[in-house]
């Protein structure tokens, strides 16, 4: 749960199954569970732990033109990736700190709630 919210995307399939394998779980859930953060889920849980980031770095997060802005970008192919590569390094540090700090509080929540319905499901089959 915890790699869902990272900013990881690409490789959280990869982070999750090398760490289900050092941690000895179970492998299959560890690769399902990344799927939370898809194309479709991304951009509100990417924004929600960017503003969590920011609010725990009590920066102020950037305006609706810095992201209007991304939409022109200057011409050329280097110009391009220097310019969105200058515009993630802005966010990166909130969005690692809010993904970071709402991974580990999901991934906490998610742990006791599975493990007490796990444990009250089978005192109920005894």
């Amino acid at each position: 749960m915890f790699v869902a919210f990272t900013p990881t995307v690409g490789v959280q399939m990869l982070i999750a199954g090398f760490l289900s394998w050092l941690l000895r779980a179970n492998k299959a859930v560890s690769l399902a569970v990344v799927w939370i953060s898809n194309p479709g889920t991304m951009v509100p849980i990417y924004w929600f732990c960017y503003r969590v980031g920011c609010a725990v770095l009590m920066l102020a997060p950037t305006k609706r033109d810095w992201w209007t802005d991304l939409a022109s970008p200057p011409r050329g192919w280097w110009p391009a990736v220097t310019f969105y590569w200058s515009r993630f390094v802005e966010i990166a540090g909130p969005l690692w700190l809010g993904g970071c700090v709402v991974g580990f509080v999901c991934g906490w929540a998610t742990y006791y709630g599975v493990y007490h319905s796990i444990r009250y499901y089978r005192s109920g089959r005894d």
